[in-house]
């Protein structure tokens, strides 16, 4: 069994591991999360000389 921290309120404790019986659909869940936060251009600030630099995240392409 694969297990997942699933939390869909964004409140704490109020989430629950969700135990996923097959890699592939365990797998497809992570991928679906992973281009929602890409979707809404999550946002990394990164500091460089002149100051912060935004990128955006691929965090989809993990998992494809």
């Amino acid at each position: 069994m694969w297990r997942h921290w699933i939390n869909k309120e964004g409140k704490p404790l109020t989430g629950r591991y969700y135990e996923f019986k097959t890699f592939k659909v365990y797998w497809a869940y992570r991928h679906m999360e992973a281009e929602k936060v890409d979707r809404y251009n999550a946002i990394t600030p990164i500091k460089k000389l002149w100051g912060n630099v935004i990128e955006l995240t691929n965090y989809a392409e993990k998992y494809k």
